[in-house]
């Protein structure tokens, strides 16, 4: 089993769709600082299951989503997929290879599947038990991990070895069986208590029936109890019903009797009660009209005066409407100089961002040289460098050269010196004159040589300076046919003092170059500080100049937004005016209906009013008559009870 591919869409810096194919043999993913590399780790390890956005470097699981830049808009989703080569069947799935996946969008939810069937978090969890894959298994090992572990206690590390023996399913399946046992003790105590709940309600619940049955038993009582009280009632009531019956049917006699006298009154008094229905009935059809010529009339009245307020409302709502109208026109100048100010502003910003971006492009270009210049100048000291080094290598073997001459300078002269003290006896001053000088530069070259072995080049120097070489080359030209091989050796082009004073040219060369080069180097890292401060000068001022376009590009977006708000409101503000003109000319002309309706009232009015005279005139004449009438009936009924 191995990983197969990774394909990456919307998780943090991947904002297109990224497909990663791993060949067998790749264990490790390099590059430098900030490629993506921990954003690949980081991608597997959350497909894998991590639920913690902290340890995939986020404060919230929906920062992983990619938040968009300047120029591409934030995604709504992440979504990475992980394929796995299962042909050797570790993982336990009949399927030669074993896509996962794992999406999660900006308002929290969260999607698993496995070879695009959904399945839970769980099932992603175990399906990688055992196998050395898992959020946090020794198969994924990010930058700094390996240090982490080996530098974390014993307990940490268990985890990883426990993995890699794999016994971390049965840890978990421990953990779960665990759970269940607690979660079962749980509700083997809820139980516990419920039983004991109904046991005490048991008690309660008994003696409720008992109090029930005597309940029953006395509504029983109360029953019987009260037919017997309503048969009673019932006796009663016969008797006095029996009662009532007999004076009823006495009174129906004497009613008899009476209504004899009655007939004899009532036919006399037929003709009178006739015309008085008459004039009755007359008199309730006039004051029925009457009735209705008033009720006409107060309708009138109210209506009028209905209708009047409802005019002076209007007019309330006209003089309303027509200040708000005032006021509406007032706030439509406002806005539309608050606009145009506005607008202005936004023109002065747009300048300002337009030479803040160009001071920006200038500025860059500008620290781009500076870091060009450092570049160089580094470039150049780090040659130096190597020429220094390549010229102390030289002088090294200059002076392992010279000390070698010297020592063969050395031994030609003693060798002279002892040819000297067995010449002629003539020439016995001169040679001593010139074993004293041999004698001299003899010792001076065993110190310089000496000083050489100490590497002390310039105190070897003064010490062969020190040789005065033009007063023995004087004293040995009195030698010149006796001593030619000396000379050779002191003054020949090609001897041994020849070699020497070439060393000493080549060294004094060198370690004045390498003095050259070193003052050379002081410069340019003079020159590398110095740019270095202009640099940061810069930065400074790419800094400062960034602030002012991010707060004139606010100020703008927030500027354009506000002018939008205005636009928007000087629209609804036309809107509502044309609304209330509109409502002013409907109120005028339900004014006017309403004036005409209170003209069309008052004419009624006084038409009412005339016939409703001529109706109580007539209505005064007709009750004199039946007042006569019943003056007659009652004088009659009067003689009849005598």
């Amino acid at each position: 089993m191995y990983l197969d591919s990774l394909e990456i869409f919307g998780f943090k810096s991947f904002a297109d769709k990224t497909k990663i194919n791993f060949e067998k043999g790749i264990t490790a993913i390099v590059g430098p600082n900030g490629c993506g590399k921990s954003n690949i780790v980081d991608a597997i390890k959350w497909v894998l299951g991590e639920k913690q956005a902290k340890n995939i470097r986020g404060e919230k699981m929906e920062d992983i989503i990619f938040a968009g830049t300047d120029q591409r808009k934030p995604l709504s989703l992440a979504e990475v997929s992980l394929v796995i080569n299962n042909t050797n069947r570790i993982l336990n799935i009949d399927s030669d290879t074993v896509t996962v996946t794992r999406r999660v969008f900006r308002d929290g939810e969260s999607e698993y599947m496995i070879n695009k069937s959904p399945v839970r978090l769980k099932d992603i969890e175990e399906l990688f038990l055992d196998t050395g894959l898992g959020k946090a298994s020794y198969s994924v090992m990010e930058q700094g991990k390996i240090d982490l572990i080996l530098s974390t206690k014993a307990e940490d590390r268990r985890y990883i070895f426990e993995e890699a023996a794999g016994i971390s399913r049965f840890k978990v399946q421990k953990k779960e069986s665990l759970k269940k046992l607690e979660d079962t003790t749980v509700n083997l105590e809820r139980l516990n208590d419920i039983i004991k709940e109904i046991e005490r309600e048991k008690d309660f619940k008994a003696k409720q029936a008992e109090k029930t049955k005597i309940y029953f038993g006395l509504r029983e009582k109360y029953k019987k109890n009260d037919i017997a009280l309503q048969l009673l009632r019932y006796r009663d009531f016969q008797k006095k019903l029996q009662k009532v019956t007999d004076d009823r049917q006495r009174i129906f006699d004497e009613r008899e009797e009476l209504s004899k006298k009655v007939a004899l009154i009532s036919s006399e008094n037929e003709n009178d009660e006739k015309r008085k229905n008459d004039i009755q009935l007359q008199l309730f059809e006039w004051d029925k009209k009457l009735h209705t010529y008033t009720v006409k009339v107060e309708d009138i009245d109210g209506k009028t005066s209905r209708n009047k307020q409802l005019i002076q409302q209007q007019q309330q709502r006209i003089e309303t409407t027509t200040l708000r109208i005032k006021e509406i026109d007032e706030a439509i100048k406002r806005l539309t100089e608050e606009k145009e100010k506005n607008i202005e502003q936004s023109h002065t910003i747009v300048k300002n961002i337009v030479n803040d971006k160009e001071q920006l492009e200038n500025l860059y270009t500008h620290r781009k040289k500076k870091i060009q210049n450092i570049h160089a100048y580094r470039d150049s000291i780090e040659q130096k460098k190597q020429a220094i080094k390549d010229l102390e290598t030289t002088v090294k073997k200059l002076r392992e050269s010279l000390e070698i001459v010297i020592r063969q300078l050395v031994d030609a002269i003693e060798k002279r010196k002892h040819e000297l003290e067995s010449s002629e006896a003539q020439r016995e001053q001169v040679r001593e004159r010139i074993h004293a000088a041999l004698t001299g530069a003899e010792e001076n070259l065993h110190k310089a040589l000496h000083n050489l072995s100490l590497n002390l080049v310039n105190e070897a120097m003064d010490a062969i300076k020190k040789i005065d070489f033009m007063a023995l080359k004087q004293d040995i030209q009195l030698f010149e046919n006796y001593e030619d091989g000396f000379r050779s050796i002191l003054f020949d082009k090609t001897g041994i003092h020849a070699q020497k004073e070439h060393l000493d040219s080549n060294i004094h060369k060198a370690t004045t170059d390498i003095e050259q080069l070193r003052n050379d180097i002081n410069q340019l890292e003079v020159s590398i500080r110095s740019e270095q401060e202009e640099l940061e000068e810069v930065n400074n001022m790419i800094t400062r100049v960034e602030k002012d376009l991010s707060k004139n590009e606010n100020e703008k977006a927030w500027i354009d937004k506000h002018i939008q708000t205005i636009e928007r409101q000087i629209i609804e503000d036309t809107k509502q005016k044309t609304h209330l003109e509109n409502e002013i000319q409907r109120i005028t002309q339900n004014i006017n209906e309403l004036l005409k309706e209170i003209e069309h009232w008052q004419n009624s009015l006084v038409e009412f009013n005339e016939k409703s005279n001529e109706l109580k005139q007539q209505i005064h004449e007709l009750i004199a008559k039946r007042d006569e009438i019943d003056k007659r009936i009652i004088g009659r009924k009067q003689s009849s009870k005598k």
